[in-house]
């Protein structure tokens, strides 16, 4: 399966100066403390939040638009968020915005694009904002456009907009927490991770023989020792046990993660990593 997005540009977006990064089915950002990890992936939820919500509330909930443009010498007042994407084998595109600080106070959208090519037919749905106004369009009727929303919001309810919008504003990002992860939790469904990853465990129990094995062999692979993992239920909350041979010619230990501060439960940070590779790309950003 093709990552849905394939490319992320950004300028004065927070601390991050200008990037061009493609993404595959499997993306690593590596780099110091303060480099600008998190902010990247905060713009994806930028643009989720603005489309879901509204771009005031976007830009309030992470300080107003003096938080969100790069803070630097010079202090530029706008940036730019651009995601090339791919919505099926046959349909391509790229989606883009530009936000502004107006002069006293407030924000504006100064610039947004969104190009769809499918079918082998290039440009098949298009719009284009310039300097804040609605300068071209695919669309015989357009709807109003304000200079505080993004455009592609109106236009969500367009058959050849539709699927763009449902699948930018359904991005959603996980953080996860160790320290609640290793905690006993009420049981619940499993078919979603939590974002900070508390319903691990429900959510490993809905994994089948196989799926459950090729999640321990990557477990195996970075703590050697690991021999097994099963959920487990306790008066109704779900956790983890883990088996791991501790020295060499001795059985398996089991242990929960209540219980027990040793390696294997770091791992669950990093379960995100095997829960993608189980389930698919997809389903991280639901």
């Amino acid at each position: 399966m093709n990552p849905f997005l394939h490319r992320v540009r950004l300028r004065n977006y927070k601390s991050v100066a200008a990037c061009d990064v493609g993404l595959g089915r499997l993306t690593i950002l590596v780099g110091a403390n303060g480099s600008g990890k998190s902010n990247f992936v905060d713009a994806l939820n930028f643009v989720a939040d603005a489309l879901m919500t509204s771009l005031d509330h976007a830009l309030r909930s992470r300080g107003g638009i003096k938080d969100v443009r790069r803070r630097s010498h010079g202090r530029p007042n706008h940036f730019t968020i651009r995601l090339d994407f791919s919505l099926s084998p046959d349909t391509r595109g790229h989606y883009a915005f530009t936000v502004g600080a107006k002069k006293g106070a407030g924000f504006e959208v100064m610039d947004e694009e969104c190009r769809i090519s499918s079918d082998g037919v290039l440009d098949k749905a298009f719009f284009r904002i310039k300097k804040g106004k609605l300068d071209s369009s695919s669309l015989s009727t357009q709807p109003a456009y304000t200079n505080d929303r993004l455009y592609l919001v109106r236009l969500s309810g367009e058959p050849a907009f539709r699927p763009l919008f449902d699948a930018l504003s359904r991005m959603s990002f996980y953080r996860l927490a160790p320290d609640v992860i290793r905690q006993i939790q009420p049981a619940d469904e499993g078919n979603l991770l939590a974002k900070n990853g508390a319903n691990v465990a429900s959510v490993f129990s809905q994994f089948d023989t196989r799926s459950k094995n090729r999640v321990i062999e990557y477990l195996s692979a970075i703590v050697p020792g690991i021999r097994g993992a099963s959920p487990k239920t306790l008066a109704g909350n779900e956790t983890i046990e883990f088996k791991q041979e501790v020295e060499e010619g001795q059985p398996p230990k089991h242990s929960l993660p209540i219980a027990c501060r040793t390696e294997p439960y770091e791992l669950l940070e990093y379960w995100w990593l095997y829960y993608k590779v189980v389930t698919g790309s997809s389903e991280m950003f639901r």
